[in-house]
């Protein structure tokens, strides 16, 4: 599998042939591509790809496999600071493959190349450098507050989630993913 970052001409390119595609992200899952929809530019209409349908079984696969996951502790039993650098990692690749990623995003939102490379990849970049700096400063304590207010936490297991992504923007992630998501 090729790693190094697609030249947004490469991108462009695949995408003008319908050979993008999109997946699941479940261990072990046999993904056939045949059990998938067309994905079409926007601005014209054509296949620029395929995503992977979902449907029960899949989702009780990702829920199965969620929670081997976590009972394994692979993720959830981390100490933060593993956690954090683990994060930074991904964001160091994501940043290798931004003029990629905003050519996905282009493509595949309809939106202007400058936008997505100048705007939505540095924001999403920048989002994520925010949550991989807060997993080790956020850790079940309660900041005090002015005697008019009142502030607790809540810990509740976020499980399985299924994301249909809003085409007009490249990534959705928030601050559950870096925490430990666990059960007490």
């Amino acid at each position: 599998m090729n790693t190094q970052p697609l030249s947004v001409e490469e991108v462009f390119a695949q995408a003008h042939e319908g050979k993008l595609w999109a997946g699941h992200l479940i261990p072990g899952l046999d993904e056939k591509r045949d059990d998938s929809f067309a994905t079409v530019a926007p601005h014209n209409g054509s296949e620029i790809g395929r995503v992977a349908k979902g449907n029960a079984s899949i989702i009780d696969q990702a829920v199965e496999s969620a929670r081997e996951g976590f009972n394994s502790g692979v993720w959830s039993k981390l100490a933060p600071a593993e956690r954090k650098e683990i994060m930074q990692r991904w964001i160091t690749l994501l940043e290798q493959h931004a003029e990629e990623l905003a050519a996905l995003d282009c493509i595949d939102g309809g939106k202007p190349i400058t936008e997505c490379r100048e705007t939505d990849i540095p924001e999403t970049l920048t989002t994520l450098h925010w949550y991989a700096e807060a997993v080790d400063k956020i850790y079940g304590k309660v900041a005090p507050t002015g005697g008019d207010a009142v502030g607790l936490i809540v810990q509740e297991p976020i499980g399985v989630v299924g994301n249909g992504m809003d085409p007009s923007f490249c990534a959705k992630l928030d601050i559950t993913s870096s925490q430990q998501c666990t059960e007490h």
